[in-house]
């Protein structure tokens, strides 16, 4: 698609996406190894689901009173904040980390149902672009950004994991877990990094997208 709008969503999607593929295939080790508290792992993602809930909802109630791109852009920064974090806070301090894994999910899911609305936006601006509507386009299009994301993901936590020494059911060296570690808030951290840069170049505001309904419907 010759939509710059367009190709900037998709690549955050595709980054987003990789983020996800990566720290869902490592929270189980990062649970059982790095913290040592494989017990947990129920609660962990117990917590994960319910940011991820309350996250959807709030964005609702926030793109009411915050611009959508500037929302977009505080989520993309909190879940960054929250991910470094990881490097610093104890192994230790499970009420921190689990608070910290509640926050970035949270603000993620804030990112997520965004990330979307963006999409149809980039289909009017195509449209007034080069006069065609490609609207099916456009989401298949997506679609397949965001399955190649997770695929990307999932391959590069085992790939971490393998490189850094990880070994199945037993004991992790100090390097192992440092891999852990890298691929469960590291990684992250690099995805919505990247994220800010793209979104950084997006210029359908809603005041713009707003223009350009106007002059489509003309």
């Amino acid at each position: 698609i010759k939509n710059s709008q367009w190709t900037l969503v998709a690549l955050i999607s595709l980054f987003t996406l990789i983020l996800i593929g990566v720290r869902s295939s490592v929270a189980p080790h990062y649970i059982k190894y790095y913290l040592e508290a494989p017990d947990l792992l129920s609660p962990f993602l117990t917590v994960a689901a319910t940011g991820s809930v309350l996250g959807a909802i709030a964005t609702h109630l926030l793109t009411k009173k915050i611009q959508k791109i500037r929302l977009f852009k505080i989520a993309l920064w909190v879940v960054i904040v929250s991910h470094l974090l990881f490097f610093i806070v104890p192994s230790s301090s499970l009420s921190l980390i689990f608070g910290l894994f509640f926050i970035a999910n949270f603000a993620h899911m804030i990112i997520t149902p965004l990330m979307f609305s963006m999409v149809a936006d980039t289909i009017d601006f195509g449209e007034k672009m080069s006069g065609k509507k490609l609207t099916a386009i456009a989401f298949s299009g997506h679609l397949l950004a965001i399955k190649l994301g997770f695929a990307i993901g999932g391959a590069l936590a085992g790939w971490l994991l393998s490189m850094f020494g990880y070994i199945a059911n037993q004991s992790q060296s100090a390097e192992a877990l440092q891999g852990i570690l890298i691929a469960f808030a590291g990684i992250p951290t690099l995805c919505m990094l990247a994220a800010v840069l793209f979104i950084s170049r997006y210029r359908l505001t809603e005041t713009t997208v707003l223009d350009i309904q106007h002059s489509l419907s003309k």
